[in-house]
Formats: structure tokens, C-alpha cells, sequence
């Protein structure tokens, strides 16, 4: 199953300059609950974001030069350039999860092959330079809304 998660504005912002626009500790928190000690998969730019790979999680990094990022590789940290193949083992796999972290270019790849939509809208107005890549999500069904202070938490399931 290839779930992906994001967090964005009403207008679709997702990052400005490499890095969340806000610091929501409500929703890193949810989104730390629903990724925790799952296989995660992110492009080099969320990586190199973040600066590490996440915690608690087995990371997939997704280059085109895995050579560059190698001081990066661990037991918990894959770095690959083979999107095709990840993506395939878990594609319709209800025993294995696959998360899908960022950025635009990831979540633009993965998008066909994804199952269920995980999806922050923040309710504040922040700038960013970074859209969410996809506005079409007529093939997925709202299955769950969530409000917090800050944020709506929505997740959405691929039609049948």
C-alpha cells in the first residue's frame, strides 16, 4: 500500500526555501504517529531538508545520484535511484506500507500508484515558493476529517 502525507495551505503551499513555511508541533506530531516505524520514501531535497534521515523509520531516498548521498546510507537509510521497483513492491501490497514523505517531484512520481491520501490543510496563510504538484484528486474519496487548532487533517482513499 503507498500512502502519501503532506501538509499544505489552502492556497497549496508546502515549502519555502527547502523548509516547512510554519512550525505546527500539533501536526508534526500527527504526522510522526502515522509514520513511525514505517518505510518511508523521500527525494534527496527532503533529505537534505530535514538533514538527516528520520528516526524510528526505515528511510528510501529517491536520486538520481545515489553516489552523492552514500554518506547518508545505513541499516535504516536506502539510497536508490530505482523509483520503478519501490514502487512496485508495494503497490497494491496491503502488508506492506510505504510512506511517501516529498517533495513535489516524489509525490508527482508516486501519485498514480497511491492508495490512500494523508493531507494537512493548514489554516494559517504562510508564503512558499512550493506547491503541492497535483490539484485533480477526483479519484480518491474522503474517507476521514480530523480538526485540530491549527490544521485539518483529511484522508482519502482511492476509488474502486
Amino acid at each position: 500500500m503507498i500512502y502519501l502525507i503532506w501538509a499544505m495551505t489552502k492556497a497549496g503551499v508546502i515549502a519555502n526555501n527547502q523548509t516547512l513555511p510554519w512550525n505546527i508541533k500539533e501536526e508534526m506530531k500527527y504526522f510522526q504517529s502515522l509514520t513511525q516505524s514505517k518505510t518511508i520514501l523521500m527525494g534527496s531535497k527532503t533529505l537534505l531538508s530535514i538533514g538527516k534521515p528520520l528516526n524510528n523509520r526505515h528511510n528510501i531516498v529517491i536520486t538520481s545520484d545515489p553516489k552523492k548521498y552514500q554518506n547518508f546510507a545505513s541499516e535504516y537509510c536506502i539510497i536508490t535511484s530505482d523509483l520503478t521497483n519501490i514502487i512496485k513492491t508495494y503497490t497494491k501490497n496491503p502488508n506492506n506500507e510505504l510512506w511517501v514523505i516529498g517533495g513535489a517531484n516524489i509525490y508527482q512520481q508516486t501519485f498514480l500508484s497511491a492508495d490512500y491520501l494523508y493531507v494537512s490543510i493548514i489554516k494559517e496563510d504562510y508564503p512558499g515558493n512550493l506547491k503541492f504538484p497535483i490539484t485533480d484528486f477526483s479519484d480518491f474519496k474522503e474517507i476521514k476529517k480530523t480538526e485540530y487548532q491549527e490544521f485539518t487533517a483529511y484522508v482519502y482513499q482511492r476509488k474502486e
